[in-house]
């Protein structure tokens, strides 16, 4: 509420193009989600249609996946804001991200985020990945739960990729 308040006062400026209104503008979205993200999942390789390649399916544990792109100039301003910065208003422009990206899925589906450590809920004061999934879902008419519970309270920030790929907290 407080984010939304300050905003009227001295509102965010897009994390692409700088324009004053809002954390992402519809020119510097319609960037992101018209630049497919083709590469699979766990390996980088170029893929078509799945996110995840042959190869890697028993890998990681998944047959297909989506993303909104790579975590890299706007994309990384926008998260990067909302991670380490705590801008709240970044996760409704995420979920937003993700519905314009994500096929239609079937009524039934659970949106389920990944756990937050312990440690960024209480730097943050919330649960990013939770707004970001209730957003997507609220746009959706789907259901968002927390179904997972982290083992430990490790976080990735500093692992590598091969770290981050073994990391089962």
């Amino acid at each position: 509420m407080v984010d939304r308040l300050l905003a009227i006062v001295a509102p965010h400026s897009c994390c692409g193009c700088g324009n004053p209104g809002s954390l992402l503008c519809e020119t510097c979205k319609n960037d992101i989600i018209f630049e497919p993200f083709s590469v699979c999942f766990g390996c980088l390789r170029p893929v078509g249609a799945s996110a995840v390649c042959p190869a890697c399916q028993g890998d990681l544990g998944v047959s297909d996946g989506w993303s909104v792109g790579v975590r890299e100039g706007v994309l990384k301003e926008l998260l990067d804001r909302y991670k380490f910065d705590a801008v709240r208003e970044a996760g409704p422009a995420c979920g937003s991200l993700l519905d314009a990206v994500v096929p239609p899925l079937p009524p039934d589906v659970v949106v389920v985020p990944a756990p937050t450590s312990p440690a960024h809920r209480r730097v943050r004061g919330f649960d990013h990945m939770y707004d970001v999934t209730r957003s997507f879902a609220r746009r959706r008419s789907l259901k968002s739960r927390r179904l997972f519970v982290r083992k430990s309270s490790d976080t990735q920030h500093f692992k590598n990729k091969a770290e981050r790929l073994a990391y089962t907290g």
